[in-house]
């Protein structure tokens, strides 16, 4: 899968393509069926800030229904995108 790509050039156009179509109900039940959460969080872990900010585009679509605001949290997303605010990972990024 792209998303499993080193290269962050990749990851970036990936992302934002799945961005796009997480836009539509439909697009982001087949993302959450297929895994997509746990590649999302795993990606939130990168080195690489717009590889995160990225990433969180598409999870502020998938964030539309509630049953996958539940799943983030319920897999440990919320701690470590607070880990990643203390880390002050994304300074200078508004």
């Amino acid at each position: 899968s792209f998303l499993d790509s080193k290269n962050p050039e990749i990851l970036e156009k990936s992302l934002t393509l799945l961005a796009n179509l997480t836009l539509e109900g439909q697009s982001r039940l087949i993302v959450i069926q297929s895994g997509g959460m746990s590649i999302l969080i795993n990606l939130l872990t990168s080195s690489q800030t717009s590889v995160i900010l990225h990433t969180s585009r598409v999870l502020r679509n998938l964030f539309f229904e509630l049953e996958n605001q539940i799943q983030f949290v319920e897999s440990g997303g919320t701690e470590l995108l607070v880990r990643l605010i203390a880390n002050q990972k994304l300074s200078g990024v508004t």
